[in-house]
């Protein structure tokens, strides 16, 4: 009886009061600037990134197909639903911190792919924690810096 009234009123659903707005992130997107996505040994434009996911650039998987230059692995194709092994490369102050993840590819329009991140080893997710907060410094230090200057 209790759960019907509960679930009636919406109280413990954000989505049924519509003077609350539900983001469907799971955690916050920040944009690509000083970040790649290393495939294999070339590295590809992110367009935004969070600790679950990413939107990047498509590899073309197709750009050494008279094999003119040597590489170990071919660089895959972003099919839907394929997991994909890559390392992220985050360009800080203090310097580059490589995060190698495993993602699975959700979408792919050919300009674009989008991929969900698995679960962080506790190494990795402190290596997270370090780019956020480095992110978060830079941007605190550059909001000073232009207060002064104004």
């Amino acid at each position: 009886m209790l759960d019907n009234i509960i679930s009636t009123l919406g109280l413990f659903n954000p989505a049924a009061n519509a003077n609350i707005n539900v983001d469907s992130r799971r955690a916050p997107r920040h944009d690509g600037m000083e970040v790649q996505v290393m495939i294999g040994r070339r590295g590809y434009k992110v367009h935004d990134w969070s600790r679950n996911g990413i939107s990047f650039d498509t590899p073309d998987h197709k750009w050494n197909v008279g094999h003119v230059y040597y590489e170990e692995a071919a660089v895959p194709e972003m099919v839907p639903g394929k997991v994909e092994k890559m390392t992220l490369r985050f360009q800080l102050l203090q310097g580059a911190i490589d995060i190698p993840v495993e993602a699975e590819i959700l979408r792919n329009d050919g300009d674009r792919t989008v991929a969900q991140l698995f679960s962080l080893s506790k190494d990795n997710s402190r290596k997270f924690d370090r780019v956020i907060d480095s992110f978060n410094a830079q941007k605190f230090l550059e909001s000073q810096n232009d207060q002064y200057q104004a």
